[in-house]
């Protein structure tokens, strides 16, 4: 398994006859569930959300510096994020929150609060909240970033990496199953209402395997396809690895697209 550029797959397969969309149910604690269950593993084989920590961190330090005073980071559980924090940046209090607690060490002002980072109150003012590989998850984001500006304050920053309508598309052109992606416009536009966005970027990367059984596995051991708990056939899972090998394949490698975008903007 590898990473390379972006290669566009071919269009137009027929979907599975048993395809169902999967965009307006997400099962929260079943989200929970599989990345509890995958968290062993994810550290080793999630290199994109690794890589994607990797950009986005720098990007806010270049712009921001390393000074902040109470530090939120939503969605905390792969901890790439959050070893950049506690390693690099200067703050009085740094909340993590997740679906479940997410440290198993303690670090001085260091807090936890664990939950639905849609449904909690985050109280106080907090000069930075950041998040990575999270809101995608979310089922309203347009209301999740207006509650973040009654938590920031004057001037504070909001840094995030999201998913594009790109993200897992060979699952998505195979299966049906997929959550709801924005586009780059669209996530700026929704941001434009209270914040100043100053940063924003997005890209596209492709993951090979050796065969669609390891794409498969590769989500199961990401937790990145937390959507149902579907159950796998062998025929099912003989039409995927048909379908897989007649679109997605180039030079002998299946491929797997990830498409996240980057935004860091300042409350107004």
């Amino acid at each position: 398994m590898h990473i390379s550029h972006f290669i566009d797959g071919p269009r137009g397969m027929k979907y599975w006859n048993w395809r169902y969309n999967m965009e307006q149910l997400i099962n929260k604690q079943f989200v929970a569930k599989r990345f509890r269950e995958s968290l062993e593993s994810y550290h080793k084989k999630a290199v994109i959300q690794e890589r994607i920590a990797g950009v986005l961190f720098p990007k806010l330090v270049e712009i921001f510096g390393f000074n902040y005073d109470r530090i939120l980071e939503v969605g905390a559980g792969s901890g790439f994020l959050t070893q950049q924090i506690i390693s690099n940046l200067n703050y009085s209090e740094l909340v993590l929150n997740d679906l479940y607690p997410v440290l198993t060490n303690s670090y001085k002002n260091v807090i936890q609060k664990p939950g639905d980072a849609e449904m909690l109150d985050f109280p106080g003012n907090y000069d930075l909240i950041l998040s990575t590989s999270t809101f995608q998850w979310f089922e309203n984001l347009q209301k999740s970033l207006l509650r973040f500006t009654n938590y920031l304050n004057h001037k504070g920053v909001l840094a995030f990496s999201t998913f594009g309508e790109k993200n897992l598309l060979q699952i998505k052109e195979i299966t049906g199953k997929t959550l709801h992606y924005f586009t780059l416009a669209q996530v700026h536009d929704l941001l434009a209402k209270d914040y100043s966005v100053v940063y924003e970027d997005e890209m596209e990367f492709t993951m090979c395997f050796r065969t669609p059984y390891d794409v498969l596995k590769h989500l199961k051991q990401t937790g990145v396809n937390a959507l149902g708990n579907f159950r796998w056939t062998r025929s099912k899972l003989s039409e995927f690895d048909m379908l897989y090998n007649s679109n997605y394949k180039c030079n002998d490698d299946c491929l797997l697209t990830y498409h996240p975008m980057f935004f860091i903007a300042i409350k107004e």
